[in-house]
């Protein structure tokens, strides 16, 4: 910063800044005008070729005003205008040659390979009968400037189309290949083929062209559809079925198949697709495979084929449940599917409450099977409701008992009721029972009874799997909406699976056994005496799983860790000091009609004087748990805890299992 007086510009502002009295400013520059000599008449018109314009100066300013300068040599103006006409004028050369480029190769069409330059047609009908042979004349025309190389011809069939000399064997699609195809050149291929399906039925062929341009590795594509109609199919699929059904309750449909043709069709096959809750039960002639598939053969000219399907349906009132049956080709015994569809149908069924709900229950559970202990009362109902908004009269109950596990000295009807045990049936009637004469709507009748399977420990016939089957019909009479009688007849029915009967016993030794004993026997106070201890099961009508026994070792009894069999899986655990056998799945009859399952280990009992004169517990309460695999029901048994008064075995004397003084 320069100084003046040694001192810089701003301590000079700073003194006049802080200086007393009247402040010094100094004096500041101010604007100026400039003057202009602007011309106050036109030019004249005749000012020489070359000279300014009139309204400029020599020296190109505008009255006086300067101009800016572009460059160049002369006048910036003019030089700059040039430049920008040279511009404009390469710009449309340019956009000239680049149209005539673009028009060239357009219409030239120079090396360039179109799939719109490949037309594919197809000759060949537009209807047809399911199972006719066709034959499709297909065409490719090259209409490209270069030829077509490794042209191949690919054609997809719908799903079920045969090969036309081998009805056996499937056609999904056909491949060959056509070479070169020359530029303008058409080549033809006439492809064969049966198409199956349903009458109405639209099959979609796809037409596809692969080729390669001249120089090229790409594959390019060209396609066509191709439609064929299914005029008429060979048979026609027909289903007889009640437009309403009854929950639970059986009911009959018909299957049939119909020919259409003056030719035997091979291999027929009928395949029905059931709904959600529906039950199989029986069909003649029997399904071929599963329980929805038929093989019927060959169908001839004219022939009427037949399946009745019996089955019932679950759901609620209002429900609506839809068959779907197809018929058509076989694809070979066991396939459990159809090769072909010739023909399908749809139909519709609405469940409906009946006019008398019947709803029987067994064990208080009214599911269509139950399971039931043997050898053990149980009390069954019948529950009648009337679903009319009328009343229902003369109502009339019959409820049969069948299974050779049924007790008939057990069943008790006495409330209203008579047993039949000539035929194992108890009858309700308006003159014994009361409300039978007269179910009012919304009304429910409630009738009892009970009875006992036979246990099968006791019972000397072995059955496996034993059942008690209850079927219930009801009769009764209610008023219509015509204002007349009209009869009711409803059937149910419910199934009672017996449960096995399973045992548990438990027993200890001294002598004998797998195992050596020792120590005083009676055992004496504050000494160690070992025993043997076994546990045995024995199960009868149904094998059971999941089998395994507990117990507990009391705090004065040592497990020693010997086990009987070797492969028994036997557990101790020290903190519960609980044992555990598992002995997993046991078959029905062991014990019975052999040996029962059986497995041993060795404990120590030490004695406290505070036990002498007593026979001490060896091993607690033992607990078995099990599942029957027939019924699914849990099933239990326990057996009392074991003291060392050994009564099971053969050398024990009475008094050898009380603690004596040591």
């Amino acid at each position: 910063m320069a100084e003046e007086d040694g001192k810089s510009a701003i301590d000079r502002l700073r003194e006049g800044l802080y200086k007393r009295g009247e402040s010094t400013t100094e004096e500041r520059s101010g604007f100026y005008e400039r003057e202009f000599s602007v011309p106050r008449d036109w030019a004249d018109s005749s000012a020489p070729v070359g000279a300014p314009p009139p309204f400029l100066g020599a020296s190109g300013e505008m009255g006086g005003i300067p101009m800016p300068s572009f460059g160049g040599n002369g006048p910036s103006f003019w030089g700059n205008l040039f430049t920008m006409k040279k511009l404009l004028i390469a710009a449309v050369l340019f956009f000239g040659i680049a149209v005539l480029f673009f028009l060239f190769v357009i219409l030239r069409g120079a090396n360039i390979v179109s799939s719109k330059n490949v037309s594919i047609l197809v000759d060949g009908p537009a209807s047809i009968e399911a199972g006719e042979e066709i034959a499709l004349k297909i065409s490719i025309e090259n209409r490209n400037n270069i030829a077509l190389e490794f042209t191949d011809l690919l054609v997809e069939f719908p799903e079920g189309t045969r090969v036309a000399k081998n009805l056996e064997e499937e056609l999904a699609r056909y491949r060959k290949s056509l070479g070169t195809i020359a530029p303008g050149k058409t080549v033809a291929e006439t492809v064969d083929a049966v198409l199956f399906g349903q009458e109405g039925d639209e099959k979609e062929l796809a037409i596809t062209i692969e080729y390669r341009a001249k120089g090229s590795n790409a594959i390019f594509v060209a396609e066509k559809k191709y439609q064929v109609h299914i005029s008429a199919s060979p048979f026609a699929v027909e289903v007889a079925m009640p437009a309403e059904v009854i929950a639970k309750q059986e009911f009959v449909f018909e299957i049939a198949l119909s020919s259409k043709t003056d030719e035997v069709v091979e291999d027929v096959a009928v395949a029905a697709d059931y709904p959600f809750g529906f039950s199989f039960i029986s069909a003649s002639p029997a399904p071929s495979f599963g329980t929805d598939i038929w093989y019927l053969g060959d169908v001839t000219k004219g022939a009427r084929r037949a399946i009745t399907v019996r089955g019932t349906l679950l759901g609620q009132d209002g429900d609506e449940k839809t068959f779907r049956i197809e018929g058509g080709l076989s694809s070979g015994a066991g396939a459990g599917k159809l090769n072909v569809v010739y023909g399908a149908t749809q139909k519709t069924v609405r469940i409906v409450r009946p006019s008398l709900g019947v709803t029987p229950s067994l064990g208080g559970d009214d599911a269509d099977v139950v399971a039931v202990s043997a050898g053990k009362r149980t009390s069954a109902e019948i529950f009648l409701s009337n679903n009319t908004p009328t009343k229902i009269i003369d109502v009339r109950v019959a409820a049969e008992l069948l299974g050779e596990a049924l007790d008939k000295g057990s069943v008790d009807a006495s409330v209203g009721g008579f047993y039949r045990s000539l035929d194992s049936t108890i009858i309700w009637d308006k003159n014994a029972a009361a409300g039978l004469g007269e179910i009012a709507p919304g009304e429910t009748v409630r009738l009892p009874f009970s009875f006992t399977p036979f246990s099968p420990l006791t019972s000397a016939v072995r059955i496996k799997n034993p059942v008690i089957a209850l079927t219930v019909l009801a009769e009764g009479k209610h008023l219509g909406s015509d204002g007349t009688l009209k009869d009711i007849r409803v059937e149910a029915g419910q199934t009672a699976k017996i449960t096995s009967d399973i045992e548990l016993t438990a027993r200890a030794v001294y002598h004998g056994g797998p195992f050596a004993n020792s120590g005083p026997l009676p055992p004496k106070a504050e000494q160690e005496t070992t025993y043997t201890v076994f546990w045995a099961v024995v199960n009868t009508a149904n094998d059971v799983r999941g089998v395994s026994v507990e117990a507990r070792l009391p705090a004065y009894v040592r497990w020693v860790g010997a086990i009987s069999p070797a492969n028994e899986s036997i557990s101790y655990d020290p903190d519960s000091r609980m044992v555990t056998w598992r002995a997993g799945d046991i078959v029905s009859w062991k014990g019975i009609a052999s040996l029962p399952r059986e497995a041993a280990f060795q404990v120590g009992l030490v004695p406290s004087v505070s036990q002498i004169g007593r026979a001490p517990v060896i091993v607690e309460d033992a607990a078995l748990r099990a599942e029957d695999e027939f019924t699914d029901a849990a099933l239990s048994d326990t057996n009392p805890a074991v003291t060392t008064n050994l009564t099971a075995d053969p050398q024990f004397t009475s008094g050898d299992g009380t603690v004596i003084q040591q």
